[in-house]
């Protein structure tokens, strides 16, 4: 317990008379030193950085099967993994075009299939990352700004789009393309929809071919 007595025109004296003060001044000072080593206090409500550390983050997935799994798309520096629920961050941009990551989504029924969604199109991972390979057959020229995957069927992928605006070159439509086969080819799908920019998109779960945008 901590006592404090004042007095006019005099310095405030303070008694310590109990040894929980001494315990949760410990903690406090704990607190502090972590803060100002950059570290944070991991716990209830709490935020704790993990990195990576490779520029903002525009895209977070976490593994289906494994939440140890973690992918981070970042705005400079490709694709980071953790397989430690975020203590440590790897690289993984072995084919990948680096440019801001907008959008990365994990492919429900085959963990190990990863998409990511660039300015200038999608890239596709077969292999959790390990290798990319750009799917834009339809899509050329396009900045991803979402992608979703069908949970059922999930050869089925939508990506938005937003139109890049090239020196000479006319932009594809913006809006929402659809591929049936794992992102292979894409036909845009934009019946009835008003010619815009759009930066989301999500599937029904419970019927797929209920989309909202």
């Amino acid at each position: 317990m901590v006592k404090m007595f004042a007095r006019p025109n005099a310095v405030v004296q303070i008694h310590l008379t109990h040894p929980a003060f001494f315990i949760r001044l410990s903690v406090l000072l704990i607190i502090a030193l972590l803060s100002a080593a950059g570290g944070a206090w991991a716990g209830i409500n709490v935020w704790t950085t993990n990195g990576p550390y490779g520029g903002f983050v525009g895209a977070l997935a976490v593994d289906p099967s494994n939440p140890q799994v973690i992918y981070a798309g970042t705005n400079n520096n490709g694709v980071f993994k953790s397989m430690n629920g975020g203590a440590s961050w790897t690289a993984m941009n072995s084919g990948l075009v680096t440019a801001p990551i907008q959008s990365l989504v994990i492919d429900p029924l085959n963990p190990q299939t990863i998409y990511v969604g660039e300015f200038g199109g999608v890239f596709k991972s077969p292999n959790g990352g390990n290798s990319w390979t750009a799917i834009n057959i339809g899509l050329s020229g396009a900045s991803i700004r979402a992608l979703a995957i069908d949970p059922i069927n999930s050869q089925t992928i939508y990506a938005v789009t937003a139109a890049l605006y090239l020196p000479g070159s006319p932009p594809p439509p913006s809006g929402v393309y659809k591929s049936i086969n794992g992102g292979n080819s894409w036909t845009a799908s934009n019946a009835g929809l008003p010619s815009s920019n759009y930066n989301t998109l999500a599937v029904d779960p419970s019927s797929p071919q209920t989309l909202y945008l």
